[in-house]
């Protein structure tokens, strides 16, 4: 006998090459510390932010997805989709979060995405990388009074174990957060949106009934 679990949560974890990761330095180094890039976050917490600023669209983000052309085929194969499937890159920006800074919760729930990915482009010595996947029902199982009952992973804060140079692919559906930046140097991160379909020759074909 087992215990099943169900309707399953996840994410991608991995960490590039060193070349990789010297590549996007040398793609990024010049402008990502330079505040005059960024806007105050549009969102409700106090990062900056070159989301919807006029400068994000200056920078290498299709050289960064190159990149990561890696480690988005290696998730997509874990992943092991039942069908023949496109990758269409949406849109990119990086985040810096300097002492104190944090991002509130939210997901990125938007048309014609549903993956999102975050890089640790910079992360401090001794941060945590600050962050956080949150969980919606936590507290509907708690109030059931089954997470006092059983001993089975049940927490509303995910912390998943990640450093400078990894990357994170997931859901964009997932809640999420950043804590705040303790150390003097600042935290910066990319983020990215992507849309994951059927291909073209397999959205066309028609299905076979099967009986039940």
């Amino acid at each position: 006998m087992t215990v099943e679990m169900f309707c399953p949560r996840w994410y991608y974890h991995s960490t590039l090459s060193e070349e990789y990761q010297d590549q996007i330095k040398r793609l990024f180094e010049s402008k990502v510390y330079d505040d005059s890039i960024y806007t105050e976050s549009p969102w409700d917490c106090n990062c900056l932010t070159t989301f919807q600023s006029k400068t994000n669209m200056e920078l290498a983000w299709n050289d960064w997805l190159e990149c990561l052309r890696l480690s988005i085929d290696d998730a997509l194969d874990k992943l092991k989709p039942t069908v023949d499937v496109e990758v269409i890159p949406q849109d990119a920006w990086a985040n810096k979060y300097n002492k104190g800074h944090f991002q509130e919760y939210h997901t990125h729930e938007v048309p014609y995405c549903n993956l999102s990915m975050v890089y640790m482009y910079d992360i401090p010595d001794n941060d945590d990388v600050g962050f956080r996947f949150w969980y919606d029902d936590h507290s509907k199982y708690k109030k059931s009074g089954l997470a006092h009952i059983f001993d089975l992973p049940c927490s509303p804060v995910i912390i998943p174990k990640v450093k400078q140079g990894d990357i994170m692919i997931f859901p964009s559906h997932y809640a999420h957060y950043v804590s705040p930046n303790k150390n003097d140097k600042p935290r910066i991160t990319f983020s990215g949106n992507l849309f994951v379909v059927p291909t073209k020759e397999e959205s066309q074909r028609d299905p076979t009934p099967t009986r039940p």
